[in-house]
């Protein structure tokens, strides 16, 4: 299920500054945008289908032994951390790549079949594809007229 909150509320900040993105933020989705937080927290999308759940992570510049992917029960676990480069031709003058570890769970709505679960990194996209349990399937039942 789907949870959309709305909210006519808006801050008097100035437009565009850092604080009205949080707050903006904030409102639309209920959670502060992880960059505004000071957390290295991947965007991600969710998908649903009646064979699969696909979780796609943005991970750029990491690798997959900096990452971790685990599930317990009905919840996937996808953290790691991004190695903070200070090393450069001169003084460092804008500081914004940031190493802090990050963490993120996703509740999924059905059991999966924990075996089957595959993980793939391409181009800084972290593809996590997890089967539902043949349990969870949808099945056709057939009638019978008699």
């Amino acid at each position: 299920m789907l949870t959309i909150r709305t909210n006519d509320f808006r801050p008097a900040v100035a437009p565009g500054s850092g604080f009205a993105r949080i707050f903006d933020e904030l409102l639309e989705t209920g959670a502060a945008a992880p960059a505004a937080c000071g957390t290295a927290s991947p965007a991600l999308n969710v998908y649903e289908n009646e064979e699969a759940f696909v979780v796609r992570a943005r991970v750029p510049g990491l690798s997959m032994s900096a990452l971790e992917v685990s599930l317990l029960g009905r919840e996937l676990t996808l953290s790691g951390s991004a190695e903070e480069n200070a090393d450069g031709p001169g003084s460092l003058r804008i500081h914004e790549w940031r190493s802090a570890p990050f963490r993120r769970i996703i509740r999924l709505g059905a059991d999966v079949d924990a075996q089957a679960i595959a993980a793939t990194l391409d181009s800084g996209i972290l593809t996590v594809t997890l089967p539902k349990a043949e349990t969870a399937r949808p099945k056709k039942i057939d009638v019978k007229i008699r």
